[in-house]
């Protein structure tokens, strides 16, 4: 009875996440059956059933997926990589945990044992979680493809348990916790079962000479992710009404049955009516298709240019600009048409370090983001307008994350996702094309009651960068937070007024460093909301501009 009242509580709970209309995002962690795996290479096939989940789900859910590869529960502990979830998750936001395909190893730095450690650490996932208002979803490990041979040297159509015990700790620990609990060896078990052990060689990384019975290929990774949200759907009504089925995803970063629409339309049976869902992201031109059966869906952000012929002209002599900072840097904005044009001479650094033309949501390509579906409007589109021309190109290097404290961009930084690692490495990279002409930083939301603090760490920062990236008088831009009192702390009257005179006086302890004003600019939802709309988005990236020519004209 208690546990199907704490079910019941979690059900309406997570119904409420939704009902405040701010995208719910769902974290996994797990091993490599559910991660991200490298695009680089697109021949690679490999796909983690997490990786493809985005394209099964609305994009009122943003999927951030921290699952990886040789990892156990243990594991993923000790390399702190819970701690740089946990420190994101908040309130309503899902935690999908699957592991035992490693805590099975008997590598002492990997290795849990079911119904002592590894239950613990279970545990210890589903309380954290809970104590950030997160609601945790607990997974056992994908079956592996190993079928029976019989006496005769045959395939049987039973499958061997590898697993034992690390089955039953993930169903154990949710009755105990009152947790959602999914049985993924169930589902995987009967589709591989089902398929047969022929046919099922088509889910998995049977490519050339590997013959891998664990991984999933991308084929695999579609079925398996699509096949996991129904289960959690029926559990979970409130993520179960997000659910969007297409027959095939069309995805520039992987996640999809296809990298372009005119691959899809080569490689779809002409047989019979087919769903075909295209995903946010820069596509090369657009490609007549007069099937009727065919019906195709574009995600918002969709933009169709001819970003192959880019390609094969490599950009040279762009002016670079690093836009870095917490939310309002990678863009809460509200996109709209007027908005989701390809800028003139403005060019975006993407996933695969290479300039593209620029479109909407510019932090579409942070290597630090929390995933597409948060990126909105950000001031990097107002800048871009106001600073590109034909004869001077410009190049963005956009690398937000949103919620992020000054603490984890610092170098060296304790607790970080390696922000400022990742915003040296892309910089780099962008300056083959080009030269770095100034630094855009916009953040504070997090830090915005301790000034004196923050006055010296933006200050180390911001030394940093320019020295490891070798301009030690690099013009860098700062922009003023909120100017209304959105903290609502009664013990801080103030606000966030000591912090944005602290940012006003920055020129006088930053070198060739400017403030840009946040006077006037009006919130995305109410006072309550550190967020700045959309006008006052593009007004900002104006702001932006006019400090950037003042520092660069000097």
């Amino acid at each position: 009875m208690k546990t199907k009242l704490l079910l019941i509580a979690i059900i309406l709970f997570s119904t409420s996440s939704f009902i405040s209309n701010r995208p719910v995002t769902v974290f996994m962690i797990g091993d490599s059956t559910m991660a991200n795996r490298s695009i680089q290479n697109k021949n690679n096939k490999e796909r983690g059933w997490g990786m493809m989940l985005a394209g099964c789900l609305t994009d009122r859910v943003i999927v951030d997926n921290h699952a990886a590869s040789g990892r156990s529960t243990k594991s993923f502990i000790n390399e702190k990589r819970w701690e740089r979830v946990l420190d994101r998750i908040q309130p309503g936001d899902y935690v999908f945990i699957q592991f035992g395909h490693n805590d099975e190893k008997e590598d002492p730095k990997l290795h849990t044992e079911p119904g002592t450690t590894f239950d613990d650490n279970l545990r210890k996932f589903v309380a954290e979680t809970r104590s950030k208002g997160g609601i945790p979803v607990l997974f056992n490990s994908m079956v592996r493809r190993k079928f029976y041979c019989n006496e005769n040297g045959l395939y049987t159509d039973s499958l061997i348990d590898t697993h034992g015990d690390y089955l039953l700790s993930p169903k154990r620990i949710a009755e105990e916790k009152g947790v959602v609990f999914i049985d993924m060896n169930k589902i995987t078990h009967d589709l591989v079962k089902q398929m047969g052990p022929e046919k099922s060689k088509e889910l998995f990384m049977w490519v050339g000479k590997r013959k891998d019975d664990t991984h999933l290929n991308i084929k695999g990774a579609r079925i398996v992710a699509s096949l996991a949200i129904e289960e959690v759907g029926k559990k979970i009504p409130a993520l179960g009404k997000e659910i969007r089925r297409y027959d095939y995803v069309v995805a520039t970063d992987g996640s999809g049955d296809f990298f372009t629409l005119e691959e899809a339309l080569e490689m779809i049976p002409l047989k019979g009516k087919c769903t075909v869902l295209v995903r946010s992201g820069q596509y090369g031109p657009k490609p007549p298709f007069v099937n009727k059966k065919i019906k195709i869906t574009e995600e918002k952000g969709v933009s169709w240019g001819s970003s192959a012929a880019h390609a094969e002209k490599p950009l040279k002599n762009l002016d670079l600009y690093l836009c870095v900072g917490q939310s309002n840097m990678a863009g809460r904005g509200k996109l709209s048409p007027e908005v989701m044009d390809t800028l003139r001479n403005v060019y975006l650094l993407n996933a695969e370090d290479k300039f593209e033309p620029a479109v909407n949501p510019l932090n579409r390509y942070s290597t630090i983001g929390k995933g597409l579906g948060w990126q909105q409007l950000g001031p990097a589109y107002g800048f871009a307008k106001e600073m590109a021309t034909k004869k001077h190109p410009i190049g963005l290097i956009v690398n937000a994350r949103g919620g992020s404290s000054i603490r984890s961009w610092v170098k060296n930084a304790k607790q970080s996702g390696g922000y400022y690692d990742e915003a040296v490495r892309r910089t780099k990279e962008a300056m083959k094309y080009g030269t770095l002409k100034a630094i855009i930083w916009h953040q504070g939301e997090a830090d915005c009651h301790h000034s004196e603090a923050y006055r010296e760490k933006i200050t180390q920062l911001m030394t940093d960068l320019r020295n490891d990236l070798g301009m030690p008088d690099l013009p860098v831009v700062v922009g003023q937070i909120a100017q209304w009192n959105w903290t609502r702390k009664p013990h801080i009257p103030e606000g966030t007024k000591p912090f944005n005179d602290m940012i006003k006086e920055i020129s006088a302890f930053l070198p060739h460093s400017a403030c840009v004003s946040s006077e006037g600019l009006t919130p995305l939802k109410d006072e309550t909301d550190p967020h700045f709309d959309a006008a006052s988005q593009i007004i900002l990236g104006r702001r932006y501009a006019k400090e950037v020519k003042k520092l660069i004209n000097k």
